[in-house]
């Protein structure tokens, strides 16, 4: 199978992109249909600063800047359209990079990464208000169904009963 990495011009901002060969005028459709879906991303707010009246699927225009088939996978680097994208700007560049990955274990590794980055606060240690064990953050609705937490609250409520008799 054959597949690109594409670049959209949008004045002097640039959008860097993967896909199959025979698929690039489906993905310009979808960067369409996505400008109408997802107008606050990055390169639609762009399209549409310069395009503003203008809806004609044709603005998106795939250059296509490199091809490569899956045979030659293992030799690529596992982040290609990162590697494009370092050669660009910052500041004109108008992606998000993600992850491009070409196999589970790289998809795992991305998605991990990726959750790292925006949910550090997650490892955070509190106490249970029920219990007072201490938990992360990213357990605590977990651990409050919990055996551990769910027996402690219900003799917290018989205690309370028997000091109430």
């Amino acid at each position: 199978m054959l597949y690109v990495i594409y670049k959209i011009q949008l004045g002097d901002k640039i959008y860097i992109g993967k896909t199959f060969k025979n698929d690039l005028n489906g993905r310009s459709s979808r960067h369409f249909y996505d400008s109408k879906k997802y107008p606050e991303r990055k390169v639609y707010k762009e399209y549409k600063k310069i395009y503003p009246n203008n809806d004609n699927v044709n603005h998106f225009k795939l250059e296509v800047i490199y091809e490569f088939d899956d045979n030659n996978i293992d030799r690529l680097p596992t982040y290609i359209e990162q590697f494009f994208a370092d050669l660009i700007p910052k500041e004109n560049l108008l992606n998000t990079i993600k992850c491009s990955y070409f196999n589970e274990e790289d998809r795992q590794k991305c998605k991990l990464e990726s959750h790292r980055k925006l949910y550090p606060h997650r490892k955070q240690k509190v106490n249970c208000k029920v219990c007072n064990s201490i938990v992360s953050l990213r357990n605590i609705s977990t651990h409050m169904k919990s055996k551990k937490c769910m027996n402690f609250k219900e003799n917290e409520k018989k205690k309370l009963h028997t000091i109430q008799l």
